[in-house]
């Protein structure tokens, strides 16, 4: 359920009525104290604001751009990597990321760190409509949970301060996302202009995210089906065949007669796999996303 993330007027009054209620109460109580000559004169009161939730829930849809950048990002870097992204508002409920955005920064396997002057600068170089529509900070985890860390909330608690408080005429709203390379992805979007706080993790399922279709994906996967003959005959990898040539056994990589050409091909090789992402299931999973959702 999405959690409110600020008390509403109604909310403050009826706390203060509590609040009033239990002071009183206590007033009494230190009356009757000390009539009965208890030397303490001291009221101790315990205050919480109860915290709110309801059934609502909302819609992130990626284009089939952004989308591609991401898992482009996500999988050819072995370090962290982030980005923004593009952002409009469709619905009170639903919103679509356009594009995504690769700003200056230094990155580690596990931390990244912008230089502001830099990051500055940057920002100079956009237009007042992209600007603007800057509501998406996403990052990458590579091979690690995508829970967030307490840098990751620190961040996110310093963007949201920069907002101020919400008016009737403001849309604030901005959307954190956090991936990593087995496609999984944990997020959160703070709707400040509709009080509502929408979370995505493994024990929050409050935000749906759809990936737009791609056609031109979708086109060529139609045309391969169409061409590509699924067989089941062997159990293992070494039974399949390449170029019309059947054969069982164990299998040898074939080599490039090109050493450059090889060097290459190692080398993008080196660059998109480097890490233990390979099995058949992931890949099968990750591709068949496309004009899908999570």
């Amino acid at each position: 359920m999405a959690k409110k993330i600020f008390a509403t007027e109604t909310e403050i009054a009826e706390f203060l009525r509590s609040a009033q209620a239990q002071l009183l109460a206590e007033s009494h109580n230190l009356k009757k104290r000390k009539f009965q000559n208890d030397q303490a004169d001291g009221v101790t009161l315990n205050f919480k604001l109860k915290e709110v939730k309801d059934d609502r829930k909302a819609t992130i849809t990626l284009s089939a751009q952004a989308y591609m950048k991401i898992f482009a990002l996500v999988h050819t870097y072995s370090t962290e990597v982030e980005w923004h992204g593009v952002v409009e508002r469709t619905a009170a409920d639903a919103f679509y990321i356009k594009d995504v955005l690769i700003f200056p920064h230094k990155v580690t396997s596990a931390t990244v760190i912008s230089d502001q002057t830099e990051y500055e600068k940057w920002l100079d170089t956009l237009d007042d409509n992209t600007f603007n529509a800057l509501r998406f900070h996403g990052h990458s985890h590579v091979n690690m949970g995508v829970t967030p860390s307490d840098v990751d909330m620190t961040y996110r608690y310093n963007i949201l301060n920069n907002f101020g408080t919400p008016s009737e005429t403001s849309d604030l709203f901005y959307i954190f996302l956090i991936f990593n390379k087995r496609g999984d992805i944990s997020g959160e979007i703070y709707d400040l202009q509709n009080n509502a706080l929408y979370s995505k993790s493994t024990t929050a399922d409050e935000i749906k995210i759809v990936i737009e279709d791609c056609d031109w994906l979708t086109d060529f996967l139609d045309e391969a089906k169409k061409v590509v003959t699924e067989s089941y005959g062997y159990s293992s990898y070494g039974g399949g065949s390449y170029g019309g040539n059947s054969h069982s056994g164990t299998t040898t990589t074939p080599k490039s007669t090109s050493p450059k050409r090889g060097a290459k091909a190692e080398a993008r090789q080196g660059s998109l796999l480097d890490d233990d992402d390979t099995d058949d299931d992931y890949y099968a999973g990750v591709y068949g996303r496309y004009g899908g959702h999570y």
